[in-house]
């Protein structure tokens, strides 16, 4: 996700968004998601943790250290909202 964000010059928590499972999606193991509200669950937690607040100060750390020239070759801080994608099926027989 990191790789296509910079590909597309695009925030990764926003490509992750992008990609998220929707309702009415059908995962690998088969499973339609019929009660899907991981969109909704993800901008909350974003809200709570002050995301885009803290985002904001480290993109400003971060030009603060590029004038004072000690930045390297890569941000010196970063902060990410991460998903995760298990695989889990519920099937019966």
């Amino acid at each position: 996700m990191q790789h296509i964000s910079k590909t597309l010059c695009k925030d990764s928590t926003e490509v992750k968004q992008l990609n998220l499972y929707k309702k009415g999606q059908v995962t690998p193991g088969g499973m339609t998601l019929n009660y899907c509200s991981i969109a909704s669950l993800f901008t909350q937690l974003e809200d709570s943790a002050e995301f885009s607040t803290r985002m904001k100060a480290v993109k400003m750390f971060n030009q603060v250290i590029s004038i004072v020239e000690l930045q390297t070759t890569f941000e010196l801080l970063d902060i990410y909202c991460h998903d995760v994608n298990t695989g889990l099926a519920f099937t019966s027989n």
